[in-house]
């Protein structure tokens, strides 16, 4: 054979080859292709063009709240950006006051607060109960009646001090003037 023959021989084996692959992967795909499998397919992209309609159905119908929101997305961002120095400005004071609630004791004050209130409540309780003078002058309306009357008498006998203060109080220039004993 001459050099050209022997060349070919290699190139038609390998043709040869690749037509017996070519042939395998056709009849793989003509297996996977049976009837079953594109019925199925065919559902599937009726059901895609489907989804797909009412998606733009859904967006069209919806079209002019979306525009509407995004109008108001970008209005927010507008108010946002005019007033970002007093956002800040903002920003800083509550770092500020969070930083004095921070060194501040709190719990101190709250348990403080706490026993003052535990206090008043019992000593709201005592005088309820009618302990103390406090709580008795509350409670006892004895005491409140015999007050009453002691302050009575004393009016009276200051009335009488006014009326007669001969008879209370003895007032000499010159020295005392004797009287006799009872």
């Amino acid at each position: 054979m001459d050099k050209i023959d022997t060349e070919i021989l290699p190139v038609k084996e390998k043709i040869s080859n690749l037509i017996v692959v070519i042939d395998s992967v056709i009849s793989s795909v003509d297996e996977i292709m049976n009837p079953e499998f594109k019925n199925e397919l065919r559902g599937t992209f009726t059901h895609l063009n489907n989804t797909t309609a009412s998606i733009d159905k859904a967006i069209g119908s919806k079209e002019k709240e979306l525009a509407a929101t995004l109008d108001n997305i970008n209005k927010f961002t507008k108010m946002l950006s005019d007033n970002s120095g007093k956002m800040n400005k903002t920003f800083s004071n509550l770092e500020s006051i969070t930083d004095t609630l921070a060194a501040s004791n709190i719990s101190a004050t709250v348990s403080n607060l706490k026993t003052s209130l535990e206090k008043t409540s019992s000593l709201m309780d005592n005088l309820n109960k009618g302990k103390g003078s406090a709580g008795k002058f509350l409670t006892n309306d004895t005491l409140y009646t015999n007050l009453t009357n002691s302050l009575e008498s004393l009016n009276v006998l200051l009335k009488d001090m006014k009326a007669n203060p001969k008879r209370y109080v003895h007032f000499s220039v010159f020295g005392k003037k004797s009287t006799p004993s009872k």
